[in-house]
């Protein structure tokens, strides 16, 4: 699993819906420049209405009209507020990068740590914690130790055991907090 998980925290975040709806909020931000910008140039409208009087000769009644701008400069302002916001957008869009950039690499981090210690206890701890057992178990019904003695090393056996069983929580912890950074 770790093998195919890519290192470089911008090729993996690219379906984050973190980041997804962060770029779609600056292309909303962009578009309201747009919508000010066209506000304040000459519009042409055209329509029709289709009520009129029940005696009326024509049903239907066409209009047309042209907006000029009188005060073009007050929407000066707006522009700089439509600015404004898709240049905090984008700021968004950064800061939002960063901080899923540093989730990331931590989430990558935690899942190596815990993938390196899982190997371990598969590997090492959880036989050595089956031969404690069977050992201690065989001494002290031969006599050789006392109840005290096996008391305390059937608990450092569930011990090693209970280590591994946090291990494997929190190395699959860690790849559910991977696999949402990366938006599967």
């Amino acid at each position: 699993m770790l093998s195919v998980l890519p290192a470089e925290d911008s090729a993996a975040l690219v379906r984050s819906p973190t980041l997804a709806a962060a770029t779609q909020n600056v292309a909303l931000s962009q578009s309201g420049i747009s919508l000010v910008r066209a506000r304040r140039t000459p519009a042409l409208t055209v329509g029709y209405q289709n009520q009129a009087f029940e005696n009326s000769a024509l049903r239907y009644r066409f209009q047309f009209g042209v907006s000029v701008p009188v005060w073009f400069w007050t929407y000066r302002s707006q522009l700089q507020a439509a600015t404004a916001r898709s240049e905090a957008a984008g700021y968004q869009l950064q800061a939002q990068r960063l901080e899923l950039s540093s989730l990331y690499q931590q989430a990558l981090a935690d899942t190596r740590k815990f993938s390196a210690a899982l190997s371990y206890y598969e590997q090492t701890g959880v036989p050595q914690s089956g031969a404690i057992i069977s050992q201690s178990q065989r001494l002290f019904r031969a006599g050789e130790i006392s109840y005290l003695v096996l008391i305390q090393s059937l608990n450092q056996a569930f011990t090693i055991q209970n280590t591994y069983l946090t291990t494997i929580r929190d190395y699959r912890q860690a790849l559910i907090e991977l696999n949402y950074l990366r938006g599967e």
